[in-house]
């Protein structure tokens, strides 16, 4: 039987031993959890990492022996020989018990990191290990430990330990998390929208004011997802709700929101000087699309009038054209796709059953017959282009699921599962089509206030990357996503990961580069 010998130095629990054996792994732990907490801190041992989940602590401790240091800790074989070892270390930062931070589903309270790798005799490793804020309640398979958010292969190549082994000697993660921008901080209600254009990606959020005013604010991003010069001047209503329409048209950036029951249009270029409006194109309709897909010669809208739901479409000038009835008992109408001739409109009717989608012409007559996807639960969809198609994403169940649609709206792939298998409730999905052919879906954890938010990587309907939480402990209500190449850019309203004031964020999905 494998066994080793556990020798805790400068914890704050034990007292420091002698000098770690010849063969030995000295093990320092750096925390991110603040040390007034008084967190626990447990070491588990087994011979590969696979064990780990079956095996109790082999020592704990609490709090810090510095600020941000956990303590340190020596692990060498009983026999000095040369032989596997996979370990773990966890910190909690609720009332749970540790020892449940090894198990699944994980505690929404643990932060873990694990390693594997090999004793090499008359050797001494010195191995950092940090227990970031990022991880907390992120579950990495157990072949995988979780850094800086993201879940990666834990273990070790002792030949690339020069000078000390930390977490920059693992592989890279799958789909690398860029650095968390505030864009704005409040507290009331708001609503975000990100496009992309000719000169970047546009970032938007309007804000609903004690007084029932509006003020809508744009912000250009840099690569990244780093604000990229000053915000634009604020467009303000005098009474409206936190919901807006934008979008691209090649020449300008068309900003539609509501104002004391009037719909205003407002054109600006990409330096936010205002090119036309803001002009009233109806009172007519409640409009509901968030982005407005542009066709080349007009934009896709979805709107309702009297609880009844219509497609229409929207010159540049803000003239809009016949309204297109859909006929919903109960349920919604979802945003217009467009993908080069036609545009697809996703929605879902409970009383129908399931989810559909309907086709209509660049000038916005309907083109074919709608079609029924996904189960009879189907809610919720989301769609957008494809070279084959169209990719189309629902909630059924508490669960997303992903098909891949013909032009015509006929399955190619059979649905499939892409949220996590835990039980939980997820939904507000969104797929994204990326330049290479892949797709990203995103979705968030619960239907409340605040989730979790993960994505996952499809090739049509393959799951290349399975779903993953990203933004750590970080609170989303509402997102929204855009691409440049095959990075995904992200707008979302919440709390940053490490906690910190509510409010706009805007950060990159894989960094420039997606699998």
């Amino acid at each position: 039987m494998t066994s080793w010998r556990v020798l805790i130095v400068g914890s704050s629990a034990l007292v420091a031993s002698s000098c770690a054996p010849p063969t030995a792994i000295t093990v320092d732990v750096f925390t991110e959890v603040d040390c007034a907490e008084n967190a626990e801190v447990s070491l588990t041992i087994a011979p590969d990492l696979l064990s780990l989940a079956s095996r109790a602590p082999s020592s704990t401790t609490r709090g810090c022996i510095e600020p941000g240091r956990a303590g340190n800790v020596v692990i060498a074989p009983a026999d000095d020989r040369e032989k596997p070892l996979a370990f773990a270390i966890a910190t909690r930062v609720d009332e749970g018990s540790i020892e449940e931070c090894l198990t699944s589903p994980l505690p929404s309270g643990c932060i873990v990191a694990r390693r594997q790798l090999r004793f090499s005799p008359n050797q001494e490793l010195p191995m950092r290990v940090d227990l970031r804020i990022a991880c907390q309640g992120i579950e990495c398979p157990a072949e995988q430990t979780c850094v800086k958010g993201a879940c990666v292969p834990a273990e070790v190549e002792p030949e690339r330990c020069v000078g000390g082994c930390d977490e920059a000697t693992l592989p890279a993660p799958a789909c690398p998390l860029g650095e968390i921008h505030l864009l704005q901080e409040f507290t009331r209600y708001f609503t975000t929208r990100i496009i992309r254009t000719s000169g970047g990606l546009i970032a938007a959020w309007r804000i609903l004011q004690s007084d029932q005013s509006a003020t809508l604010h744009v912000q250009p991003l840099a690569e990244g997802g780093a604000p990229s010069g000053p915000p634009w001047p604020p467009i303000s209503s005098a009474q409206g709700s936190t919901g807006f329409l934008l979008g691209y048209d090649g020449a300008g950036v068309a900003v539609v929101y509501d104002d004391a029951g009037a719909m205003i249009l407002q054109k600006l270029d990409l330096e936010g000087n205002v090119l036309e409006g803001p002009t009233s194109i109806t009172t007519m309709y409640g409009l509901h699309s968030q982005v407005m897909a542009w066709s080349g010669t007009r934009f896709g809208l979805s709107g309702s009038v009297d609880l009844d739901e219509y497609f229409f479409t929207m010159d540049a000038s803000g003239a809009l054209g016949p309204p297109e009835f859909i006929d919903i008992a109960q349920g919604n109408i979802g945003v217009p796709a467009w993908n080069g001739t036609s545009f697809a409109l996703p929605w879902w009717d409970i009383a129908a059953g399931g989810c559909h989608v309907s086709f209509f012409s660049a000038e916005g007559t309907p083109s074919g017959m709608a079609k029924r996807v996904g189960a009879e639960s189907c809610v919720r969809p989301h769609l957008s282009p494809h070279p084959e198609g169209w990719n189309y994403v629902y909630e059924v169940d508490d669960r997303i699921e992903y098909v891949l649609l013909d032009a015509q709206g006929d399955p190619i792939t059979a649905p499939v599962t892409i949220s996590p298998p835990d039980g939980k409730v997820y939904g507000t999905p969104r797929s994204i089509p990326l330049e290479s052919g892949k797709t990203w879906v995103t979705f968030r954890e619960g239907l409340g206030a605040l989730g979790d938010f993960y994505a996952t990587l499809l090739v049509r309907g393959d799951v290349v990357l399975q779903a993953a939480r990203y933004l750590g402990a970080a609170a989303v209500s509402r997102h929204e996503v855009a691409v440049q190449g095959d990075r995904v850019n992200l707008v979302y309203e919440g709390h940053p990961p490490a906690g910190g004031p509510e409010g706009v964020y805007s950060t990159v999905l894989c960094g420039g580069s997606a699998p």
